[in-house]
């Protein structure tokens, strides 16, 4: 929030008035020492200054816009009017048209709607001439370069229900859905240079696509990376869009890429049990990482649940009649409501789980390592022609450890097990909402146990 010694009273009403910074004056020709605005609010009608004070927040980031435009040598003057307008026109019930979209409106009393208004709220003032009649420039003051920053401040992004938001997410989860992002920002930029977002034309986007298309061809890649790319790219935009209530170009329309059906191989039932579970197979890996892997094979729990589980939530110890593993969003979220769940210990996992009470303090919030070094053992395992991923992405297709959770469930399907058990232990969502109805208490850690204990590789034959 803008500072309050910004406002100052005069004349019976508020004013905005900040001293331009000294690294600022040789650029800021419009000002000499100060910056000044009426906010057109009466000292009278708001005597302790709290409407006063909102209003010259908006200001005040108005003036810091207009200085970083300087900086970064744009039309900070023409950007400024404009957004102005905008301002001015949402302030009298208009929604901001631009003068060609003013002229080219058929409906004769909505131009006479606009004049009439600008007439009564003073014809010789220009941000109500722009904020009426149009301005001479649309833009959004976003730059392609500026679009994450600004999309990751949005509330919509901070705090969505649906996605989860960023809020409770942890620090590499941050990391990752903002590089994702930036990634795409970067490879548009580099095919149509760094345009306002309300700039880019449809000629703009087909050239994206061209690009994208023949790279995915040259390197024999899939679809799933230039879709998912377009797509933030399409969301930041419409978002930034809804925020300042501008027309969203959407220059894309639809996805040119299709969506790419492919899905991570599962191990055999055979090969887990026989080979990667088998005395002396992993040999000279890091006992810590063979013990996750275990605990990975016999719960089917995502590498991401496992690697950020912490002692309050493994249940081991003699108390405990059914040992048993928490997956709860302790500092970080995770990747469904269902897939919170507790997971009962069998086999190997539950000796892997007495050895290591605390979990893996080493791969807390880094399931990336984990993956990439257990990847490595695996690939050892396999035969000389199954190519091995080591990223652990599940999204994408390949043979890579995410595998070990599709063997799981055909574990479970091997001893028919009821779909919504399944769903319980797998921490799925279902049904056409991609949510699991909220009926009932579930399935006791008891009921778990009795149909995990069927497929628990070592029992007696």
């Amino acid at each position: 929030m803008a500072d309050t010694s910004y406002l100052i009273e005069q004349n019976g009403w508020w004013h905005y008035r900040r001293r331009v910074p000294l690294h600022m004056a040789d650029l800021d020709k419009a000002h000499k020492r100060f910056v000044k605005a009426a906010t057109k609010i009466k000292v009278a009608d708001d005597p302790n200054g709290v409407a006063a004070r909102k209003a010259v927040v908006i200001i005040n980031n108005e003036t810091e816009a207009y200085w970083r435009d300087l900086v970064a040598g744009r039309n900070a003057d023409a950007r400024r009017r404009y957004r102005l307008g905008v301002k001015r026109a949402q302030q009298l019930g208009f929604a901001y048209a631009s003068h060609q979209e003013v002229a080219n409106d058929p409906r004769i009393d909505v131009l006479l709607h606009r004049v009439e208004t600008l007439i009564k709220v003073g014809i010789n003032d220009p941000i109500n001439q722009d904020a009426l009649l149009g301005g001479t420039m649309q833009a959004s003051s976003v730059l392609l370069s500026e679009l994450v920053d600004q999309y990751m401040n949005l509330p919509s992004v901070l705090f969505s229900a649906k996605s989860g938001g960023l809020k409770g997410k942890s620090e590499e989860q941050i990391s990752k859905f903002r590089k994702h992002r930036e990634k795409a920002i970067e490879l548009l930029i580099a095919q149509i240079g760094d345009k306002d977002i309300l700039a880019i034309t449809v000629a703009d986007a087909n050239k994206f696509t061209d690009w994208y298309a023949n790279h995915v061809r040259v390197n024999d890649l899939g679809t799933d990376g230039p879709r998912k790319h377009i797509d933030v790219i399409r969301k930041m935009i419409r978002s930034i869009c809804e925020r300042d209530r501008l027309t969203d170009p959407d220059v894309w329309g639809k996805n040119p890429f299709p969506r790419h059906d492919g899905q991570r191989n599962a191990f055999s039932i055979a090969f887990v049990k026989d080979t990667m579970l088998a005395p002396g197979a992993l040999d000279g890996m890091a006992p810590a990482d063979r013990d996750l892997l275990y605990v990975l094979a016999d719960t089917g729990a995502r590498l991401s649940e496992v690697c950020n589980l912490s002692r309050p939530f493994i249940h081991v110890g003699a108390k405990d009649n059914i040992p048993h593993i928490r997956i709860r969003p302790v500092g970080r979220q995770l990747k469904s409501k269902n897939a919170a769940r507790d997971v009962p210990l069998i086999g190997a996992a539950l000796e892997a789980m007495r050895r290591n009470p605390n979990g893996w303090p080493q791969y807390r919030d880094n399931a990336s390592a984990a993956s990439k070094e257990i990847n490595r053992w695996i690939k050892r395992l396999l035969p000389a022609d199954v190519e091995i991923s080591e990223s652990d992405d599940e999204n994408k297709e390949g043979t890579c450890l995410y595998g070990l959770r599709h063997t799981f469930k055909d574990r479970l399907r091997a001893i028919r097990a009821e779909d919504e058990m399944k769903v319980a232990l797998m921490g799925h969502d279902v049904g056409m909402t991609g949510k699991t109805p909220d009926y009932g208490r579930g399935f006791s850690i008891e009921a778990k146990f009795e149909v995990m204990s069927q497929i628990d590789f070592s029992r007696a034959a």
